[in-house]
């Protein structure tokens, strides 16, 4: 997409530029590669959670911190070997 004097329409925050988007990591934290099946999988349980919190009328947060908790759990039971 083009902008009235021909330029291209960037992002306004300089983080959505896709020349720092893959650059920037958040402070003490690391990038890995997830496999296909298994970012489907995470995003099937995120769902599963967003809509079990919507079902009984909690809020957009509580749906949220629901699913990081989830996240935490899943984390902190891989990390002991269960």
């Amino acid at each position: 997409m083009k902008s009235s004097k021909g330029q291209p329409l960037r992002p306004v925050h300089f983080s959505l530029r896709p020349e720092y988007y893959y650059k920037r990591t958040p402070y003490n934290m690391e990038r890995i590669q997830i496999p296909h099946e298994l970012n489907d999988s995470l995003t099937r349980i995120a769902i599963e959670i967003f809509n079990d919190c919507s079902n009984v009328n909690h809020s957009f947060q509580d749906a949220l911190l629901a699913i990081y908790i989830s996240g935490l759990q899943h984390g902190q039971a891989l990390a002991k070997g269960n």
